[in-house]
């Protein structure tokens, strides 16, 4: 949830950084994710999706612009952590995505 409160609230909703960051070692404090994976889809290909599925939340009500705020600020989590983050690339299809998936927990050496 550290991620998404840092793109979410951070990146697209303008709260400052260092709000964020002390919310975050008030809450977590060291305890973070071996792995997190943060699966990345254009904004515009999100929305088709999430309106085919009848998503219709507010966040979804935000718009493109917001959207592409999102998945900007997730991508910089995962450049600026890549020891923790794996960025996959959520348009691909199942099978290449299982293969990113498994190819990352094996280099951790976490069974797949």
């Amino acid at each position: 949830f550290m991620d998404s409160a840092r793109a979410y609230q951070g990146g697209a909703g303008g709260i400052a950084m260092a709000d964020l960051q002390a919310i975050e070692q008030a809450v977590v404090g060291a305890t973070v994710p071996d792995v997190t994976f943060v699966f990345d889809l254009d904004a515009e290909t999100g929305l088709v999706r999430a309106g085919a599925r009848g998503g219709d939340d507010r966040f979804e009500r935000k718009g493109l612009d917001y959207h592409r705020q999102v998945r900007a600020a997730f991508r910089a989590i995962a450049a600026a952590e890549p020891d923790r983050c794996v960025l996959v690339d959520a348009g691909a299809d199942i099978d290449a995505i299982t293969a990113q998936l498994t190819e990352a927990l094996q280099k951790r050496g976490i069974p797949g």
